[in-house]
């Protein structure tokens, strides 16, 4: 009986020990902090105080194989150079941005989704929030599914929703810049008949030609049909000629009325027509004919 007491009294004093290190950590180890840098020299650099117990996480089969998770870890996205894009904003500044994960595989209050930018060489971070219950990973694609819009001195945010179709975060960067800022988030959906009201404004011609021509082409439909949805119509109606060209990627829907769609004159490009929308498959360039002779496609 004494040999039980004396093994609880040990298991006792291990737990609290360990208690009283996982809470007392940085005062007992010291401050050491890890540099997204630490991980590629490319990267913007964040910071984050390292921890050795705080998550107290193993990755594989312990103890096979694996090892216990850093703390801090990141993923991360590449570095984006928009400062031709962002030149009038940012008056011709040097500006990158990315997006970091902070612990994700954690996936606890400890787990950050930041916007990091770097401004003439100085870095600025932004914690993202997302709705609740979700967890929103950036990191799909090298180059992150987002592009920033802007109206005078306010910067805006923009980032697509996980994996839904037509569905975004919209973040006020705003101005002037900070260090270290949260930003909320506005959700938005482009079958919304109502626009936002932060987003009601004018765009440049620079800010169109990136929603239009951006890689992903859910950013073209953010355009045509929430932020603009005569866009395309416009585009055929205001022209002299007697055709015009629109650039088209995979996957993008002209947002063109059947009824007001002439034709396609170009028979190598396989198109289809599927109620109000046009769909190109086609990655190359679509010439659009607006004369009277011309048969319509339905």
């Amino acid at each position: 009986m004494k040999r039980f007491y004396i093994i609880i009294a040990l298991v006792s004093f291990v737990v609290f020990s360990f208690l009283i290190l996982r809470t007392y950590e940085k005062e007992i180890f010291g401050f050491n902090q890890i540099s997204s840098k630490e991980y590629d020299g490319n990267n913007v650099e964040i910071k984050r105080d390292k921890y050795n117990l705080r998550n107290f996480e193993w990755s594989g089969i312990f103890p096979l194989y694996g090892g216990f998770i850093s703390d801090p870890h990141f993923l991360y996205s590449e570095p984006v150079d928009v400062k031709e894009y962002l030149s009038s904003f940012f008056h011709d500044k040097s500006v990158r941005y990315q997006l970091i994960d902070v612990n994700p595989f954690f996936n606890n209050k400890t787990s950050e989704n930041i916007l990091a930018m770097e401004i003439e060489g100085f870095p600025y971070e932004y914690r993202l929030r997302v709705p609740e219950d979700s967890y929103l990973s950036n990191l799909q694609h090298d180059e992150p599914m987002s592009v920033f819009l802007y109206n005078e001195d306010t910067l805006y945010f923009v980032l697509q929703y996980g994996f839904s179709e037509g569905e975004f975060l919209i973040y006020e960067v705003g101005s002037p810049f900070a260090e270290d800022k949260e930003l909320d988030y506005h959700l938005i959906d482009i079958k919304e008949s109502r626009i936002l009201e932060s987003l009601d404004f004018p765009l440049s011609p620079d800010q169109i030609d990136k929603l239009i021509t951006h890689t992903y082409s859910s950013f073209y439909q953010l355009y045509t049909q929430y932020l603009n949805p005569d866009y395309a119509k416009n585009q055929v109606e205001s022209q002299k000629d007697s055709r015009i060209h629109l650039p088209v990627h995979y996957g993008a829907n002209l947002n063109i009325n059947s009824n007001e769609m002439k034709g396609i004159r170009n028979e190598e490009f396989n198109s289809r027509v599927q109620n109000r929308y046009e769909f190109i498959t086609s990655r190359q360039n679509v010439e659009i004919a607006n004369s009277p002779d011309t048969e319509k496609m339905f």
